[in-house]
């Protein structure tokens, strides 16, 4: 593991390894175009300066007045670009410079081998679940963490209150094992469990597999679903039976 100081240099693999992704290179599948800087701050503040001192100095390119309009033009737009990170960074979805006090704040995983993109997008799907564990925002964060990898979500409810879902354990009913009994018999039911589906992507090995999809989401629905309920991560099965969504390595595992 890393410091959450180190959070924002990570690279991921070395450059032999092959295995590069668009996170290597500083880019992110989700990024979008600036929505203010549509021409460069810079060049923003330069026009203004020399409309502002008017006819009465020269606006010849590469002239010691322009020169020094460039000069106030760049300091001007740092201090614009400054407010904006203010507010990019207030979020882990947008977040940068700050993205080491996301991973400190929300205490998420980073390993060395981790991208940026990784690192901001895992900060993102734990900020978003933390709004409360409804359906939308574990379903969001679970797919948000497991990217390409998320397959689907299952939540066995049974056909209603008195058809539980198989297998559902209570005493003198329906007996479970006594190693489960925490004190006045086994009461265990899948009815609320959350089954989480992810597949291995081409070329991915189990450890990795097991570090970007696995730990991540088992941290963050630790935290995050009902103190009720509990969860099953299982990588999908890679031939299909037929149609039915439990034909995969989920439960039990």
């Amino acid at each position: 593991m890393v410091t959450t100081r180190d959070a924002i240099r990570l690279q991921g693999e070395a450059a032999w390894s092959r295995r590069r992704r668009i996170g290597h290179y500083g880019g992110a599948v989700d990024k979008t175009d600036c929505a203010t800087e549509r021409v460069p701050y810079a060049h923003t503040w330069w026009r203004s300066i020399q409309l502002y001192r008017g006819n009465a100095y020269t606006k010849a390119p590469g002239a010691l007045v322009d020169v020094e309009n460039v000069a106030i033009g760049r300091l001007f737009a740092s201090l614009t670009r400054t407010a904006e990170k203010l507010r990019t960074n207030s979020t882990p979805i947008t977040s940068y410079e700050r993205l080491g006090y996301w991973v400190a704040y929300l205490a998420v995983p980073v390993s060395p081998v981790d991208t940026v993109q990784d690192v901001r997008q895992r900060c993102a799907a734990k900020y978003g679940a933390a709004a409360g564990p409804t359906e939308f925002n574990i379903d969001t964060a679970v797919a948000k963490i497991a990217g390409e990898a998320f397959v689907s979500t299952l939540r066995p409810q049974g056909d209603d209150l008195t058809t539980p879902p198989e297998p559902t354990f209570w005493p003198n009913v329906n007996p479970g094992s006594p190693s489960h009994d925490l004190g006045g018999g086994t009461w265990s039911s899948h009815r609320c469990t959350l089954g989480v589906i992810a597949r291995q992507l081409p070329g991915q090995s189990h450890s990795d597999w097991v570090r970007t999809v696995q730990i991540p989401l088992v941290e963050m629905l630790d935290r995050a679903i009902d103190s009720h309920a509990t969860f099953a991560i299982g990588k999908a099965s890679p031939f299909i039976l037929d149609q039915s969504p439990m034909d995969t390595t989920l439960f039990g595992q």
